[in-house]
């Protein structure tokens, strides 16, 4: 067989796509909640069910994303402690500390073994109510700056220049503990709930 030719039949698994992790609060003061936010840079709708949030790297099978999350072209998803730490101490639930540490994301099957894709950050100290945000830099690299203001769901402050169209609704199964709805979300069905999205439309 020539080299780089591919056997019949042999399935060619596609790259994972890029899901950023795009901003996350730390220090969320009373009654809110810590929160991770996902952004989908691609073109395409993207499926997370089986993926993972994890604050250590070394132990990445943390926070399972539930079965059914689908993440639209351009969209965010945002996660809080309800989800990610709906048992706190248990080995699948974690939280993000203000003092400062890690988060990441890595893609997985739905049987739970990883892919191979993988987005985070280290976080320092975080002043109550402020969070980190994504943002990129001249030379194309990444970093991840306190923000102005948080904006879950929502362009990060750093990307004045960035046009937005209206929030509309996107659907991740509801988390198992959840018993009270916060601002911005809305019961969609008695399984799931709705949170806000929104689609770039150009921009920067």
């Amino acid at each position: 067989m020539p080299p780089g030719a591919v056997r019949p039949g042999r399935r060619i698994r596609q790259p994972d796509p890029p899901i950023k992790i795009n901003e996350v609060l730390t220090a969320s003061p009373p009654p809110g909640l810590d929160t991770i936010e996902l952004l989908n840079p691609t073109g395409s709708d993207v499926t997370l069910g089986g993926w993972f949030l994890t604050d250590d790297n070394n132990v990445p099978k943390k926070f399972r994303i539930p079965d059914g999350t689908v993440i639209r072209a351009g969209d965010f998803v945002v996660f809080d402690e309800r989800h990610f730490n709906a048992v706190p101490g248990s080995s699948n639930s974690f939280a993000l500390s203000s003092r400062g540490e890690k988060v990441y994301l890595f893609s997985a099957d739905l049987a739970g073994n990883l892919t191979g894709y993988d987005h985070g950050f280290a976080f320092g100290a975080a002043a109550e109510g402020v969070s980190f945000g994504r943002h990129i830099i001249s030379t194309g690299h990444e970093r991840f700056p306190p923000q102005i203001s948080f904006t879950p769901a929502r362009p990060t402050a750093v990307r004045g220049s960035a046009r937005w169209s209206s929030p509309r609704s996107c659907t991740i199964p509801r988390p198992a503990r959840m018993n009270s709805w916060s601002s911005g979300m809305s019961v969609a069905t008695p399984s799931c709930f709705m949170i806000r999205c929104i689609r770039r439309t150009g921009g920067d």
